[in-house]
Parts: structure tokens; sequence; C-alpha cells
């Protein structure tokens, strides 16, 4: 049987090839290939706001004669993904059509109530799309009894099934596959990959959606793979890839089993002695006390950890703590992870949030007086996307600080302001997101480093800009 599996990006460098290698999705793609693994065949169809959707699903469609399509969207991939759905709905009223993701997860009333899907996946769907594609092929009457899924019955009704454990054993998950996303790779050469090494997270910061992920299923949220069967999956990307020279580590954070990372590091460190070239990798970590010492940064180091990524997201305590819900570090804490960092050759960089809620100017510049005195190797800066579903999303509401048609208005996610906050306007968020690099580095960087950061923040801020800016590039990418 035949499947589609439908990924949708609202920004790509390039239309036609929108995916970076080292950025494949991993939802999607362990779907795709816990499917393949079953005897199925699943395709990947990649869409941007640019795509031709009528012409690409009928060519799709008549081509392949799909009897499921899985779709996956967060918040702000909705309306696309709706519209994909939709177009799928109205010419081929037979296909099955099941959306998973965050959103339907975190949001699965409002989901479920849109005619043109006919089924929700709420949490993992590994083994719920599985099933439902044995029913599908059986030719099942009616589509039911399958763990993780909300179906829409013949007679209206619909049927909520259960939420299944989450996976125990995710050695027990396929290699993900990535000749899946041939036809989207705009840099097959990349020398650098990435693998998910784990799931779930232990933090509940209240603007995220793993506070409330973790409640959707039973059983334990915060799983590893076991190192050994990591390593299989970064010997097979190499063996497919002798080019390869860097793999991304994807974790909530590294940092959350300290006796999984070390046994993981020593393994990585063994790896690479017998290697003429050593693969270099990079990671999340999520501060603590326990990882504040040379012991820690010694096994970053002789596993040939480069670089590391730090959610600071505020240099405000308060805004970190009782805002954000952020684990319980200081800024003093932050300098001396950053001076560890050096030391032991590590590059850092820090994720920061812009226009939180509650947060003033001061708080603000709470954060760059931070970053300024922590001297990150880089920063990487957004203004706050409210996600449905989160804590912080529903104490935006609460406060008045969100209007219902947001998404329409906001545009890009994480690039435009969301709230009008007191005595922060989105007026004033918009400047500081503008400014942001001359306000960390000025007096540090050339004024041209300075200068061509600026530049690329208003193309950012400005989506009509933004779309001719990736107009260019792909003319200049054909001559």
């Amino acid at each position: 049987m035949n499947i589609g599996c439908i990924y949708s990006i609202y920004t790509p460098e390039f239309h036609k090839k929108p995916i970076s290698i080292n950025m494949i999705p991993f939802g999607i793609s362990y779907v795709a290939s816990s499917l393949k693994a079953s005897g199925y065949h699943p395709y990947i169809l990649v869409f941007t706001p640019q795509t031709n959707i009528s012409q690409t699903l009928t060519e799709f469609i008549e081509t392949y004669h799909p009897q499921l399509f899985c779709l996956s969207a967060v918040a702000s991939q909705i309306s696309l993904i709706s519209n994909i759905a939709k177009e799928i709905k109205k010419n081929y009223p037979d296909i099955f059509i099941l959306l998973g993701g965050v959103h339907a997860t975190l949001n699965p009333e409002e989901t479920i109530s849109m005619p043109f899907f006919d089924a929700i996946c709420i949490g993992e769907g590994e083994v719920a799309v599985c099933e439902l594609s044995r029913q599908i092929e059986l030719n099942v009457n009616n589509i039911s009894g399958i763990e993780n899924l909300w179906i829409k019955q013949p007679d209206g009704t619909i049927e909520k099934n259960k939420q299944g454990l989450f996976i125990q054993d995710l050695d027990g998950l396929p290699f993900i596959d990535r000749n899946m996303w041939n036809n989207w790779i705009f840099d097959p050469n990349n020398p650098e990959q990435s693998i998910l090494i784990s799931r779930g997270c232990p933090n509940k910061c209240s603007y995220c959606s793993n506070h409330i992920l973790a409640k959707k299923s039973k059983g334990r949220y915060v799983r590893f793979r076991s190192p050994m069967n990591i390593l299989g999956e970064i010997k097979d990307i190499i063996r497919n890839n002798p080019h390869i020279n860097s793999i991304w580590l994807e974790s909530e954070t590294l940092s959350m089993n300290l006796s999984f990372s070390y046994e993981l590091l020593i393994l990585l460190e063994n790896f690479n002695k017998n290697r003429q070239i050593p693969i270099k990798f990079r990671t999340n970590l999520s501060l603590n006390k326990k990882i504040l010492n040379s012991e820690f940064f010694i096994l970053l180091n002789h596993a040939n950890v480069d670089s590391v990524n730090i959610g600071v997201e505020s240099g405000s305590y308060y805004i970190r703590n009782s805002v954000l819900r952020r684990p319980n570090y200081s800024n003093e804490d932050i300098e001396l992870f950053c001076k560890l960092s050096k030391e032991f050759n590590i590059n850092v960089l820090f994720f920061i949030i812009i226009g939180l809620p509650e947060e003033t100017i001061f708080n603000y510049y709470q954060t760059i007086d931070c970053i300024r005195q922590c001297s990150p190797n880089q920063v990487s800066k957004y203004l706050y996307y409210p996600y449905p579903g989160t804590d912080l999303y529903h104490l935006s509401k609460e406060k008045g600080l969100l209007s219902d048609s947001f998404f329409i208005k906001v545009g890009p996610e994480r690039w435009t302001p969301s709230l009008n906050l007191p005595g922060f306007s989105k007026r004033r968020q918009k400047i500081e997101f503008i400014l942001f690099e001359y306000r960390i580095y000025h007096g540090k960087l050339p004024s041209k480093m300075i200068i061509i950061y600026t530049v690329k923040n208003i193309l950012q801020t400005i989506p009509e800009l933004t779309k001719l800016f990736k107009c260019f590039l792909r003319i200049r990418s054909r001559l």
C-alpha cells in the first residue's frame, strides 16, 4: 500500500528543494521509516507556501494511488497543512487523511472538528499509523480501536481511543531512512547530519510543549536510546555518506541523565580513536549545577563535542524562573559555563526569546548585559510565539495580551512580535530584534559584521522583503 507523508516548511531557502540534509524532521521521518519497516510504501512530500498544491497532489495521487495521507503540523503550519488536506478531500474523498504532530496533540478538539481530517494522532504515532495502515489495507468497514487516534466514524461520532504507553524501547524503532528525503534536499553534500538520541524532557518550561506532551500518555516520558544503538546509526550514516565530518546529537538536553551522558561520551571518544579524521559532535545542554565542573567538560572535549546549545532564553532571573519555569540557575552559573567551555575549546550558542509575557524593557536589557558578560560564540534570538495549548499561551490569553486572530496577523513564526506588552510594545520589540547584534557586539565585532546582522534582521521581520530575498537566492542558484 502506498502512503503519502506530508511535511511543510514556511520559509525555505529554495522552493523546489527546501530541506537541508542536517535538518530532516524527526517526527514524520520516524513515522515513514516505521511504515517502510512494516512493509508499506511511504513517500515524502514537502510543501511550501509557493507550492502549487493542486498540481503537486494530483500528480502524486495519479501516479502512486495512495490510500492514506499522514500529515504533521505545528501551530504556525496548520493553515498550510489544512489547505493541503482540504484539496485532497475535495478531489479524492475516499483517501484517508490523518493529522499528527504537536498542534493536534495540544489542541485535539479544535483539530478533529476540521472536516477534512478523518483522524488525528495524539502523541507518538509510529505504532498507531502502522495499525491504521493495516486496517485500511484490509478494507475494514469502520476504522476503530487504535490507541492514540481520534477517529471520525460514518455516523458522525468521534471515537476517542485511549492513549497507549509512550514507546519505552527507542532501540526498537528503525533507523531513519534518509533516502526518502533525497528529492527535497538542496545540500546533499553537507558534511553535517543529525540523529535523535532521546525523547522527552524533564523540564516543565511554560513556553514549551513538553510539559503538556508528558501528560498525554503513561510510562516514562524521558527516554534514551542505548549508546550502542546510537553508535550503530552514526556508523550507518557515515557508511552511506563518507564525507560526513559532523553529527548533531539531537536531545532536549544531554545533561538530563549524566550516567547515560558519560557512557555515550566515552563510547564516542573510543569510536573517534579508530578514525583517521575524528567526527565532531554538537548537542543541546540544559544548565544545572552537576555539569559545572571540569570532569564533564573533559568528557565533552575527549568525545570531540565542539559545540553546545544552551536555552538561556532570558537574562532576567525573574522571567526565567517565575514566567518560563526554567531550571534554577543564576547568571553567574551561565558565566561559569561559558568560562569552562572556552577552557576546553567548546563553542557555545545561546538561544534567547524577546517579547515574553511580563517582560519589561528592563528585563530585556538584563538579557543584553548577561550576553555581553558571558560572550558566547553565537546567539540565536527569536520573538516570542505563543503555541496554543502551552501554559504560557494560556497566561498570555488570560492577561489579554493575545488576540484570537494572532496566527493570521503574526506572519512568519518567531520573526514578528505576538504580544503588545506594557512598556515593551510590539514596535519596540521589533526595533530591539533588529538592533540585537548591535546591542551585544558593539565594541567587540567590526562594524561591517554588525551591519550585516542588522540587514538580515530587517529582512526577517518584513515578510515581503524576506520573500524577495528568497526569490533572489532561487534565481542566483540557477545562474
